[in-house]
């Protein structure tokens, strides 16, 4: 849905380029970022989807934040709901949780053919994850 809005509004989304610098023009009112092929991108703000070790947040909002590790690891797919023989529960989203673990799942289209699946769990022990264990 956020690529088919910045479409309609003419917003140029670049693929395959790493981001170097991040600048706050104060003058401006904009934010220059600065990428590893020599591009850059002038805008009224930044939107940082890149993930766990996200350079934007290392960069520009945490930059003193170290990584830690807190025995939660995360596993997530998009699945083609025609491989699900079970009827479903649920209409667009469902959250299931226990003590240790929390299971989402959400349609992605409205045809519901699309099934986000993500698993949150408490692993405990490094490769036994409480569901296994």
């Amino acid at each position: 849905a956020l690529l088919a809005a910045g479409a309609k509004l003419g917003i140029a989304i670049t693929y395959g380029s790493k981001l170097v610098s991040i600048i706050n023009n104060n003058e401006s009112g904009k934010v220059i970022a600065s990428f590893s092929n020599e591009r850059s991108a002038n805008a009224r703000f930044i939107v940082g989807c890149d993930g766990t070790h996200s350079t934007v947040r290392l960069q520009y909002v945490e930059p003193d934040r170290k990584p830690e590790y807190t025995g939660v690891a995360t596993a997530y797919a998009i699945i083609d709901n025609s491989v699900i023989k079970s009827k479903m529960y649920f209409l667009q989203t469902a959250v299931n949780m226990t003590s240790e673990d929390l299971l989402t799942t959400s349609y992605i289209d409205p045809e519901h053919a699309k099934l986000y699946v993500a698993v949150l769990d408490d692993i405990g022990t490094p490769y036994c994850p409480a569901f296994l264990r």
